[in-house]
């Protein structure tokens, strides 16, 4: 083998190194967008008391939301729905725009225009602007009073500044007696 042909054999392969390179690096960063998805998730625990007093039951639950992603989540924003056939009692130590001068809370009620806030609770947490990679955010130890014969649904929802859409708890509260 010549020289020439060493030196032009040489070149082929760099050529060939430099294509399968890029070709990797490719698939490299589309692997990478891949496994940077944003993995939120929430759900509910909770304990239900059949005869807390008579003629009512209690639920006493808390929300947990998530960050499973590489991203810290900016503004979290929890939203609890509750439906039920007859008046219930939510209760939880959250700040209403009546007690903004109280110490000692960790969360705050938003009233936010179109939703109900007879069924609807809206919280943000007051010490806390966003939510870091692998942190677990929650509301715990919210009570909901109910008569023996009523039915309670409770659905909770995460909200991010990055996202109005709404992320949907694993589970619900589904009582129906």
């Amino acid at each position: 083998m010549s020289l020439a042909e060493l030196k032009e054999k040489l070149i082929q392969l760099e050529k060939n190194f430099d294509v399968t390179q890029k070709q990797v690096k490719k698939i490299m960063e589309e692997k990478q967008q891949i496994t940077q998805v944003n993995h939120i998730y929430c759900y509910f625990n909770y304990s239900l008391i059949l005869e807390h007093e008579r003629n009512s039951r209690l639920i006493l639950g808390s929300f947990h939301v998530k960050n499973a992603s590489y991203q810290k989540k900016n503004k979290p924003t929890i939203l609890m729905k509750v439906n039920a056939d007859d008046n219930f009692n939510f209760t939880g130590k959250f700040l209403t725009d009546s007690q903004r001068t109280v110490k000692g809370f960790d969360w705050k009620r938003m009233n936010v225009q179109n939703l109900d806030p007879k069924t609807h609770f809206c919280l943000q947490p007051i010490h806390q602007n966003d939510l870091p990679p692998n942190e677990i955010l929650s509301f715990q130890n919210f009570q909901i009073k109910f008569p023996l014969n009523a039915s309670v649904i409770v659905e909770g929802f995460a909200y991010f500044d990055e996202s109005n859409d709404g992320i949907p708890a694993a589970n619900s509260i589904n009582i129906s007696l």
